[in-house]
């Protein structure tokens, strides 16, 4: 099983990505913007790994970096959204660029990689996609 986990670099994404990996996960590729904290956890963990340092805000290709998992890892089983930004403030006072910034990487980065693995998923006949939100 193939687990795909979005900010997985520290707090709720490591934490689940271990968790997977203790539950018997084949594979799993760790996203987040902070190669160093995932290759750190990529090494203490007993699965292969693969390290996708990426800043999900950036409207990139999505499905060419997951068929890389892919072809690396086998399908993706299971897609973990766990990437999210807080931005704190009066809507007034927070700036425009910061809460695009913020919309980037909560709503429109998941959209993106779940359409990017929900095709697969639909061929295949199942597979499980996990939105975290706080």
């Amino acid at each position: 099983m193939h687990v795909v986990v979005t900010g997985a670099s520290s707090g709720i994404g490591e934490a689940i990505a271990r968790r997977f990996a203790a539950a018997g996960a084949s594979g799993l590729t760790l996203v987040a913007r902070r190669r160093e904290h995932l290759e750190r956890l990529a090494g203490e963990l007993e699965v292969p790994c693969r390290v996708e340092a990426r800043d999900l805000a950036e409207p990139t290709d999505h499905a060419a970096w997951l068929a890389e998992a892919e072809a690396e890892l086998g399908p993706v089983a299971v897609l973990v959204n766990n990437a999210g930004i807080q931005v704190l403030g009066a809507t007034a006072a927070i700036d425009v660029d910061r809460g695009e910034h913020s919309l980037r990487v909560n709503l429109f980065a998941p959209l993106r990689l779940t359409r990017a693995v929900l095709p697969g998923m639909l061929a295949r006949g199942g597979g499980s996609i996990i939105n975290m939100s706080s």
